[in-house]
């Protein structure tokens, strides 16, 4: 049985106390931030679920993050989107059994080969969210920090 103290360093007085040092700290936290997110955009997806009302006859322009061939439907096409962290929207295209998935920024037309939906609102703001603190962090030249 090992005692874990959670005092700083020199602060300690438990008989057998080992401590835990920064970086096992942030590890932990980065762990539980991890699984935090995770559970939450689970949760998100179930409470507010996409409408899964793709729209016949439209194509999205210009936005492309990906493109996936040899997929079989638009529903194929919505799943593939939805599993892809960036994806805020797709065309899947008919004739050519490609799927084309779209960030921000995208434009619309008609297209009598084209199927094309989005992920659900809340999905999408929370990606947004997490673009918006990634260019944040990266214009910032990341955490630095003197350790």
């Amino acid at each position: 049985h090992v005692n874990v103290c959670l005092a700083p360093c020199g602060q300690h007085t438990t008989p057998g106390c080992k401590m835990l040092g920064r970086a096992h700290y942030f590890l932990g936290m980065v762990a539980l931030s991890v699984l935090w997110l995770g559970t939450l955009v689970w949760v998100m997806h179930e409470v507010n679920p996409a409408p899964k009302k793709d729209m016949n006859e439209i194509d999205f322009l210009g936005a492309d993050i990906d493109a996936q061939y040899n997929i079989a439907s638009s529903s194929d096409c919505r799943s593939a989107c939805e599993a892809h962290p960036q994806c805020l929207a797709f065309t899947y295209v008919i004739s050519e059994r490609a799927c084309w998935l779209k960030g921000a920024g995208f434009t619309s037309k008609t297209n009598v080969n084209a199927v094309s939906g989005a992920v659900n609102w809340t999905l999408a703001n929370e990606r947004r969210r997490l673009a918006n603190q990634t260019r944040q962090w990266n214009a910032g030249g990341g955490g630095g920090g003197n350790g």
